[in-house]
């Protein structure tokens, strides 16, 4: 995640937000101080977490840590294999 140049604090992004991942699949984030959870916005099921750490060297910038152990087969494309990504885009709820 990018954010301007100034220190952010757990909780500040906390809500609920649309975007999409690595194969085009529209996904809804909720971020919750140092969690985010991705959940299926077709059928409101959680699908995967992640932790995020506020405490970074460069400010603005959040660091982001895959909570089930590594990737899955829906997120990767032929293009990521081994890197699938992730968009969190517009706000939708605080």
């Amino acid at each position: 995640m990018l954010a301007p140049n100034t220190a952010l604090t757990s909780g500040a992004f906390d809500g609920g937000y649309v975007g999409a991942e690595s194969n085009f699949k529209y996904t809804v984030t909720l971020l919750q101080g140092p969690v985010g959870s991705f959940i299926n916005p077709s059928t409101q099921a959680f699908e995967t977490g992640f932790g995020m750490s506020y405490a970074q060297q460069l400010r603005g910038l959040i660091g982001v840590q895959d909570q089930n152990g590594g990737l899955t087969s829906t997120s990767a494309n032929a293009d990521t294999p081994s890197s699938p990504y992730f968009g969190i885009g517009t706000l939708l709820s605080k």
